[in-house]
């Protein structure tokens, strides 16, 4: 369900990723943030019951998509991506 989630989300943000992302996603830097969720701890403890996670890494992909799809400009894209 998480992919499901963050890919139905980000095709919301831009219809089409551009491939040039795909290379700076999968830097280490940015996929450390993987398995690292952008809901403060909520996703580990029993007081919440979340019905999706979206991490660190959805949400730097996330403000890289909506950049591009106002500016297509590649620099300001990957500047936006780092979380």
């Amino acid at each position: 369900m998480k992919e499901n989630f963050a890919a139905k989300y980000h095709k919301i943000l831009c219809k089409k990723t551009p491939d040039f992302l795909s290379k700076y996603i999968s830097l280490p830097i940015l996929k450390r943030l993987e398995g690292v969720g952008l809901l403060c701890g909520t996703d580990w403890t029993p007081l919440f019951h979340n019905s999706f996670f979206y991490s660190r890494l959805d949400h730097s992909l996330g403000t890289a998509l909506i950049v591009w799809n106002f500016t297509k400009d590649k620099k300001q894209t990957i500047a936006a991506s780092p979380s």
